[in-house]
């Protein structure tokens, strides 16, 4: 198995986007600088669906970067009809809560 990469510079790692920080869904920190830091920490995911480009009116919350250098929406939401979605496109989080 080849190692896990881990850190901001990793591919596969998450990183918030400016609206992302200060986005209640996801806040982990006490602060929008607080969250970044938190979220910089996690390990990388394992990979990330290509789900192409956000649809107009959809807020990008977090991204991802591939090995060869794409940044591509890990997570985003938008408002539909009278509700809400939202879209996670990453693979293994899992790791997240077992480190």
């Amino acid at each position: 198995r080849p190692p896990v990469e881990e850190g901001p510079t990793a591919h596969d790692a998450v990183a918030l986007t400016e609206e992302g920080a200060r986005h209640p869904v996801m806040r982990i920190g006490a602060s929008p600088e607080d969250s970044k830091k938190h979220w910089a920490t996690l390990p990388a995911l394992a990979s990330n669906a290509p789900v192409g480009g956000p649809r107009p009116g959809a807020s990008v919350l977090a991204v991802t970067t591939s090995a060869s250098g794409v940044v591509s929406p890990v997570v985003a939401v938008q408002r539909y009809g009278r509700g809400r979605s939202m879209v996670f496109a990453g693979e293994a989080s899992w790791r997240w809560r077992m480190r």
